[in-house]
């Protein structure tokens, strides 16, 4: 070999030199290694919180450009687009628990697309739990025969058991004056959807002024354990979310469904769960839901609607969801028509979190797309901006998503919930920001 061909392949020395000593440590390594994890970030690909042997070996195939850097990007520690020795070198330490050396800082040099992917997905998942609680408040009333102008509610509250339309029944005992409680309980309560059906079970207290059973007004204080359940037009279960909260509602009365927007200051956890087992928590903290409906079903199901979060919060997703990252919510408007197949939403605003390397933008490009089972967006594009740095998400076909930061290229990862993506969501209360911690109610 010349010495011109030499020169042109010396970019690997550096490399190869540093993975000789790793070999040469031999079995101690990979005894130490197999029997010690580390709660670092760097090299954990799977977000278990431990670095392993496969990782390591992950990470020296990513560096030797025989893998792509989307199979393990907690590797990319500095966030540009590659895995260095020193990366690598963080790993092993981790891996060791050598107190590995300060892993440097990706705030100021990129966006993490990746969890934001996750997280707008996830959000997206559990928005249905708001509109559960609407229609469980707008069943309580109208089953029970209640009018309703621009200041109040009344006639006929507390009235006995009504039938659901497609079955089940909705019950409102009101007892109180000055100072009344409204009782709501729904038991199996079935009602038609643009897509299908729903079925909705538990409890929704609201405490307001009034006189029973003339009168009530809002603001209501408010305490909810609401479930929903989805099913096509052939039956088959979709997703099932559930709203366990306690604060404030103050709805804007009018309209055929008794309401046609609300505020909500909520405390508590809203959850979903897919037909594929996949689940996403939503933990509040006494965050600030605005909701508005522009279109109800003739059931008075909100089937379009739109809701502005602003405040803290806290995400989970897959299974056990022992770790979240916590969040602030500015002015996110999520918009969702569920008219009809395949759903549509966008997603706007701002997200904050250490996770993503400090607070993100999020302007939707092209709505997302999503089916009543699907855990993930099957279309749309969402554009990450935080001052001059820029990201695009692309959802595609199958819960795949595209990623492709300026000058950087494009990483395509199978699925949302893909480890890669998850890895941040299960490590980062690491990072010292508290988590929501939701409030105890029984079952």
């Amino acid at each position: 070999m010349d010495k011109e061909r030499c020169v042109a392949h010396d970019w690997w020395r550096p490399l190869g030199t540093h993975f000789l000593q790793l070999l040469i440590v031999g079995p101690a390594f990979l005894l130490a290694l197999s029997s010690q994890g580390s709660a670092t970030v760097t090299g954990d690909c799977n977000g278990d919180l431990e670095v392993t042997v496969d990782e390591i070996i992950r990470g020296v195939n990513i560096a030797l450009g025989n893998a792509a850097i989307s199979q393990c990007l907690s590797l990319d520690a500095n966030g540009n687009g590659e895995v260095t020795v020193d990366e690598l070198i963080l790993a092993v330490n981790a891996a060791l628990g050598a107190g590995p050396a300060p892993t440097p800082t990706i705030t100021s040099t990129r966006i993490d697309a990746a969890a934001v992917a996750s997280t707008a997905a996830g959000i997206t998942n559990v928005m249905p739990s708001i509109p559960a609680v609407v229609t469980a408040l707008v069943s309580g009333f109208t089953l029970g025969g209640v009018a309703g102008d621009s200041a109040a509610l009344s006639a006929g509250l507390g009235g006995s058991a009504g039938s659901c339309p497609l079955g089940g029944q909705a019950t409102s005992v009101c007892t109180g004056k000055g100072t009344v409680t409204l009782a709501i309980t729904l038991s199996d309560c079935s009602i038609a959807t643009a897509t299908g059906s729903t079925t909705f079970g538990g409890t929704l207290n609201l405490t307001g002024r009034g006189r029973c059973p003339d009168l009530f007004f809002p603001p209501f204080t408010a305490t909810a354990d609401v479930r929903a359940t989805f099913k096509d037009q052939l039956a088959r279960r979709g997703q099932s979310v559930r709203a366990n909260v306690t604060g404030t509602i103050t709805p804007r009365l009018g309209g055929n469904c008794l309401a046609t927007a609300a505020t909500f200051v909520l405390t508590g956890t809203l959850r979903s769960e897919l037909a594929g087992g996949e689940t996403t928590s939503l933990m509040l903290d006494s965050t600030n839901i605005v909701g508005e409906v522009t279109t109800f079903s003739t059931e008075c199901f909100p089937v379009a609607y739109r809701l502005v979060f602003d405040g803290p919060a806290t995400m989970s997703q897959g299974a056990g969801q022992s770790d979240g990252v916590g969040l602030t919510l500015h002015n996110l408007q999520i918009s969702q028509d569920t008219v009809g197949l395949p759903f549509r939403t966008t997603i706007d605003g701002e997200i904050d979190a250490d996770c993503f390397g400090g607070a993100v933008t999020l302007a939707t490009e092209q709505s997302l797309l999503q089916g009543i089972d699907g855990a993930c967006p099957s279309d749309g594009q969402i554009l990450l901006s935080r001052g001059a740095m820029q990201s695009h998400l692309a959802y595609r076909p199958g819960g795949a998503v595209a990623i492709e930061d300026d000058g950087m290229g494009e990483v395509v990862l199978p699925s949302c919930m893909d480890p890669a993506l998850l890895a941040c969501l299960h490590s980062s209360n690491r990072s010292g920001r508290q988590r929501v911690q939701p409030p105890r109610t029984a079952n």
